[in-house]
């Protein structure tokens, strides 16, 4: 059946199109093609803003984890007068007769001969990309005078982060790049 794409109306003739059965032509290829490709633009640029994102965020955590190392570490030094020892980059207890090594990780905890325990911090913070526990990210190093007495280290995943372009005031520790003392 065919339908008129032509009708008279009157003494005129007016060309009305046959809406009834419209024909979709559908997207070309090349309109396709556009609309992907404008589409992953969007989407690498939305993947890399978060992932920057993300490593802004675990530095910040890493800071804030060192802040929080550095306070439990004065406490030791008010109850014992002295810093706790390094042992290859963790903190040691040493108060008489308790040289145990604390782990990243795991509860900062030292017992006198007495049995006294003392907890200093209730668990010291690993690193928050890995879970591991930080003793390749954090490290912790003790200082001879006229050095200060300890300098925390850690690895920043952001290069171009502030604290560590302007200048830390200390050197960090074996291939970390950011520290506190």
């Amino acid at each position: 059946m065919k339908y008129k794409v032509w009708s008279i109306v009157g003494n005129t003739k007016y060309k009305i199109l046959n809406t009834k059965y419209p024909k979709f032509q559908g997207f070309s290829l090349i309109e396709l093609l556009v609309v992907i490709t404008i589409i992953s633009i969007l989407v690498s640029f939305g993947t890399v803003a978060f992932t920057i994102s993300q490593k802004k965020a675990r530095d910040s955590r890493r800071k804030n984890d060192l802040k929080t190392i550095k306070q439990a570490l004065n406490l030791y030094f008010i109850e014992t007068g002295q810093y706790p020892a390094q042992v290859a980059g963790r903190i040691g207890c040493n108060v008489p007769f308790n040289v145990s090594i604390v782990n990243w990780g795991s509860e900062f905890v030292c017992t006198y001969p007495s049995g006294q325990t003392i907890q200093f911090l209730e668990k010291l913070p690993t690193d928050p990309k890995s879970g591991i526990p930080a003793n390749t990210t954090y490290y912790y190093t003790t200082g001879t005078p006229p050095n200060p007495p300890y300098k925390l280290s850690a690895t920043l995943e952001n290069t171009n982060d502030q604290d560590i372009t302007s200048g830390l005031g200390c050197t960090p520790t074996s291939a970390r790049n950011y520290c506190i003392i």
